[in-house]
């Protein structure tokens, strides 16, 4: 059947997987607005797909039944004598308009698994289609008119749902509709949502801009015959708009000989910025973003801190990851090139030692103590960081899976996967055997394994780079490679230390969200990016662990239970192989930023499989 999926941004991860199961399993028709803006006319590509649906389905919230737009579309499928399916997710006043005409829901609860909600759902499904054939739901004549887009009133519920739906249209680069949908805004609600509507559209506008003057220099200078306009149009180009947008690479190479002041750093230079351009709290803030404690670091004034800190780095082979915070935080600081050398002194003689009679040999010193952000190589070859203990406040106040905030104490240091694991982690795994080896699986785990006589995870097209993350990954088979690794799975309040610290940052790398440090929908290309230690390292938490949010959903050890987190309440229990487990960190597939948060909470079943599941190990120090 043809089916249509209405529903609230909030539930999105769950409307997904009931999308997937009908596709997939049932071997429906089903369209969701899965890319939020599909084309231009936007409102237009919906109506279009509720005209040609045979069965409107329903998922209703609260938010659902009062938004502006799940509202038009309700009404309009109703007018055109759809049949509705409704299904209610979360209670919620029931619509009027469903009400009078006695439609029957279907209530979803928390703990009913997939395969039930698609059984139930398949149950009203046969009942509309035999309506369909005895002509239950023939289509008025003549049509009504098609309604337009709709316009919020003056209530915030309406006027931010707008607003979200507008960055959703800019993140997709339809920058059109964002206009549209921002000037909504900014009619309804002037001196509220419409200051910042109108924010938002100059900076898009600004971003569209310089992208269309940086195509230009990308094609003229790919142009041998207009190199020379290259030259100019670039140098015309960064007096607008500075040095920091350049995906291609294009502008040191057509300005570095003609442009005072392109980046050309050495280590000296990188010392005299840290010491000279940037402020004491900036300096602080940068160690703290880093990893490292500034007070630790030696020496008394700003200068020797400076020196301290580029020292470390090195010694961590992390000095790029201190460039990069410069290019993030002071986009008035040229960083592209930094070159090898002395950082301020040379380097003090040593004389020769004099000659001693033999003594016994020391004592072998104790081995230090890991410090935050310290990384090491496993006896696998795989690098950590190290996650000291400390205290935080989980959870948060927008959700009611995140609810409520609570203190937890993470009383152990841990040592954590720098990166999700990857295709070519994995593959030692099976090629060691690990789906043979019993003692590595729990029971259920285990029972899978044999069931589905499984010797390998299951690859998807397009995401089998060595480096690319290991994706389609159960559970079961998350914990058994950690096991293979001496490791494990991370404890979900584990995760959330890791990623958010002690600051109890919104995402990984601090308060506000910026598309450039993460892997989502709109940048993805539909599917992971590879991970190293070099890559989107401005996304790096408080740690260092790189892609704690986006490009995969990660799972840990617990399972999906209210908060507040208490470990010894059952939820770290792994003899249950039935419930739903906790995934967290968001992945390439989804829009939202919302989902990307360090809070945000995510589950599925131990057996779920799809390309957008992965995970990261953790070790015990």
């Amino acid at each position: 059947m043809k089916l249509f999926l209405s529903y609230s941004r909030d539930d999105k991860a769950w409307v997904y997987e009931l999308w997937r199961a009908l596709r997939d399993e049932a071997q429906h028709d089903a369209w969701i607005d899965r890319r939020l803006v599909p084309a231009q006319d936007w409102w237009g590509t919906i109506l279009d797909n509720i005209e040609a649906c045979e069965c409107f389905i329903y998922v209703m919230t609260p938010l659902s039944v009062a938004s502006i737009y799940c509202r038009a579309e309700l009404e309009y499928a109703l007018a055109l004598n759809k049949p509705v399916l409704p299904l209610m997710l979360k209670p919620c006043d029931y619509p009027p308009s469903l009400s009078q005409r006695r439609v029957q829901y279907q209530v979803i609860s928390d703990d009913m698994h997939m395969d039930r909600v698609l059984f139930r759902t398949g149950q009203g499904l046969t009942e509309i289609r035999i309506g369909l054939i005895q002509g239950k739901y023939t289509p008025p004549t003549p049509p009504p008119p098609r309604p337009a887009l709709p316009t919020p009133a003056s209530e915030p519920e309406q006027v931010s749902e707008v607003f979200a739906l507008a960055e959703e249209a800019a993140a997709e680069n339809n920058i059109p509709l964002a206009e549209k949908l921002f000037q909504q805004v900014m009619d309804a609600d002037p001196q509220g949502w419409g200051v910042e509507a109108a924010e938002r559209l100059t900076e898009i506008r600004w971003e569209r801009d310089r992208g269309r003057d940086y195509l230009a220099v990308v094609r003229m200078a790919g142009n041998p015959a207009t190199v020379r306009g290259a030259r100019a149009a670039a140098s015309a180009y960064v007096r607008k708009y500075g040095w920091d947008y350049d995906p291609k690479g294009v502008l040191p190479g057509l300005l570095a000989s003609t442009t005072p002041g392109a980046p050309n750093w050495d280590r000296a230079e990188l010392h005299r910025v840290l010491d000279a351009r940037l402020s004491l709290d900036e300096l602080r803030q940068a160690v703290f973003d880093l990893g490292l404690d500034y007070d630790n670091l030696a020496g008394e004034t700003k200068a020797a801190k400076a020196r301290a800190l580029i020292t470390r780095l090195e010694q961590r082979g992390q000095l790029d990851r201190l460039v990069v915070w410069i290019k993030a935080n002071r986009n008035d600081i040229d960083t592209r090139v930094v070159r090898p050398g002395l950082v301020g002194e040379a380097p003090e003689t040593v004389k020769p030692a004099p000659t001693l009679p033999p003594q016994a040999p020391p004592a072998a010193p104790k081995p230090a103590r890991p410090a935050l952000g310290d990384r090491m190589t496993d006896p696998d070859g795989v690098t950590m960081v190290y996650v000291p203990a400390g205290k935080f406040m989980m959870g948060s106040t927008k959700y009611d899976d995140e609810k409520p905030p609570h203190s937890v104490t993470i009383a152990q240091g841990f040592w954590l996967d720098l990166t999700p694991v990857t295709n070519a982690m994995y593959a030692r795994f099976v090629k060691a055997g690990g789906y043979q080896k019993r003692d590595l699986w729990t029971p259920g785990g285990w029972q899978w394994v044999q069931a589905n006589k499984k010797a390998g995870p299951n690859d998807y097209k397009g995401f089998t780079q060595p480096d690319q993350p290991r994706v389609g990954m159960t559970w079961f088979e998350a914990y058994a490679y950690c096991r293979w690794r001496s490791g494990r799975l991370p404890a979900e309040a584990e995760w959330e230390w890791a990623a958010r610290g002690p600051e109890n940052r919104e995402y990984p790398w601090g308060k506000d969200f910026d598309p450039r440090r993460v892997i989502y929908r709109p940048n993805s290309g539909d599917k992971t990016a590879v991970v190293n230690a070099e890559t989107r390292l401005e996304g790096a938490s408080w740690v260092g662990a790189l892609d704690m949010s986006g490009n995969v959903w990660e799972w840990v050890s617990s399972l999906y239970k209210p908060y507040p987190y208490e470990a010894k309440d059952g939820r770290e229990s792994l003899e249950d192989d039935k419930e739903a487990r906790v995934l967290r960190g968001g992945s390439w597939d989804y829009v939202f930023e919302y989902f990307l948060r360090a809070a945000y909470r995510f589950r599925n079943f131990p057996t779920s499989v799809y390309g957008d599941l992965g995970f990261r190990c953790a070790r015990s120090s």
